[in-house]
This record gives structure tokens, C-alpha cells and sequence, in this order.
């Protein structure tokens, strides 16, 4: 099965193109230029992740614990609780991948990362980020 990553690089690599065949319009995803160029009309293929904090905290290797630790930074809930103003040091994917690595079952260590991050390319920016406190 492919990561995250391969399925989003496999889509950006594709056009959705449409056809009329008789009284039906075929829509395709393809990179075959051969369709591509007989198509009536083609787009080009934008991805991008959306969805909630328990969502991503899932593409980071966080899942289920998305209540207790920021997505971003290296701060717990207590943490930012006591300093709604404070900023922790950000996580990028080799600091995600090393965690993992470590195999911790203690939160304190882990800080949430308990399986594989499924996003191998893209570290956390502030310029891809929602509302949060980091």
C-alpha cells in the first residue's frame, strides 16, 4: 500500500480529463497523454490535507492523542494550559521518525507519537497551519 505521500505525488502527477462518448461524459484520472490529448476538456490535479486535529495527528503517527499533544510543537496540554502564550519547539519529520523509533510507551517520552508519521515530505510550517498555539 502506498504512503500518504506516494498517493498525493501519484495524484499531482495525473490530469482529470473528460470525454463524450455517445450520451455520456467520461471523466478520468490518467496520466495516458494519448486520452489526455483526445479529451474534451482537462484539469490539472491540486492536492492538499484537510480535515480536523485528529485527523492529522493521525497522518503524524499521533493518533487518538490529539487532545493531549500540540500537532506542531513538543508541548503537552499542561503545558500550554499553564501559558496560553508559549511556544514549543517544532516537530519536523526526522524528530517525528526518530520518536517513533524509540518505541516508548511512556507519554512523557513518546509525546504522542506512537506509530509511523504517513507524511514523509511535507514538515509542519506555521504557513500550513490552522488556528493553535504554537
Amino acid at each position: 500500500m502506498p504512503t500518504y505521500d506516494e498517493m498525493i505525488s501519484r495524484l499531482n502527477t495525473k490530469m482529470l480529463s473528460f470525454s463524450l462518448q455517445g450520451n455520456e461524459t467520461i471523466c478520468r484520472i490518467t496520466d495516458d497523454q494519448r486520452i489526455i490529448e483526445q479529451a474534451e476538456k482537462t484539469m490539472e490535479i491540486k492536492t492538499f490535507v484537510t480535515g480536523d486535529y485528529k485527523l492529522y495527528a493521525t497522518i503524524l503517527g499521533k493518533p487518538d492523542r490529539a487532545q493531549f499533544y500540540c500537532t506542531w510543537c513538543k508541548m503537552s496540554w499542561s503545558m500550554w494550559k499553564a501559558d496560553a502564550n508559549a511556544t514549543g519547539d517544532l516537530w519536523t519529520q526526522n524528530g517525528l521518525h526518530q520518536t517513533f523509533q524509540v518505541g516508548s510507551t511512556i507519554p512523557a517520552v513518546n509525546q504522542g507519537v506512537v506509530s509511523a508519521s504517513l507524511l514523509k515530505s511535507a514538515p509542519a510550517t506555521k504557513a500550513t497551519r490552522g488556528m493553535e498555539n504554537c
